[in-house]
């Protein structure tokens, strides 16, 4: 498939306003043990491009579990699911590996189509 800009964007901006304010980022094993979760700000993101760049995203003091991160789950404040992201191909980590107890955050957080 292949997008015009002006289809990315249209489809970027409705992927960002589905994902609203406060969105919840989880991060799960293979196995669908929650690992972590971490909270979006007021509005989820930015369109530039063929980018939609989260805002602010609030760490995890403490992760949930430990394990290897798989993939990452962006949804709605009140938890309905919008986006899985791989981890590796679609979404990037300092490091997959999450401990119980310790922090989590991310640096930045990019989908891109």
């Amino acid at each position: 498939m292949t997008l015009t800009q002006t289809a990315a964007t249209a489809l970027l901006n409705a992927l960002n306003s589905a994902i609203g304010a406060n969105a919840k980022i989880e991060i799960y094993t293979a196995e669908n043990v929650k690992l972590a979760g971490l909270t979006g700000g007021p509005t989820f993101g930015t369109v530039s491009g063929r980018n939609l760049t989260a805002n602010t995203i609030t760490r995890d003091n403490e992760a949930d579990a430990t394990g290897t991160a798989s993939y990452v789950t962006v949804a709605t404040s009140d938890g309905a699911e919008i986006v899985r992201l791989t981890v590796g191909s679609d979404v990037t980590m300092p490091t997959t590996s999450i401990t119980a107890g310790q922090p989590v955050e991310f640096a930045s957080l990019t989908i891109s189509i």
